[in-house]
């Protein structure tokens, strides 16, 4: 991506150059909302994590201390 900016600047096809950067911004706003989407589903799935450990701890009588 970077050679291609170059190579339109040395150029001076400044239209081109508005039209990549522009497909660029948007790219990495779709990258920042996935990676917002992505965070807000890894802590889901801890907390998910988290409660099935503790199910599992509250359900074993071995684990919980009321199994002697």
């Amino acid at each position: 991506m970077t050679k291609k900016i170059r190579s339109l600047i040395e150029d001076g096809n400044l239209e081109e150059l508005s039209t990549t950067l522009s497909e660029l911004e948007t790219l990495e706003d779709t990258q920042e909302g996935y990676i917002a989407q992505l965070e807000t589903e890894q802590m889901l799935l801890i907390s998910k994590i988290n409660e099935l450990g503790q199910e599992i701890i509250n359900s074993s009588p071995s684990l919980n201390g009321s199994g002697n």
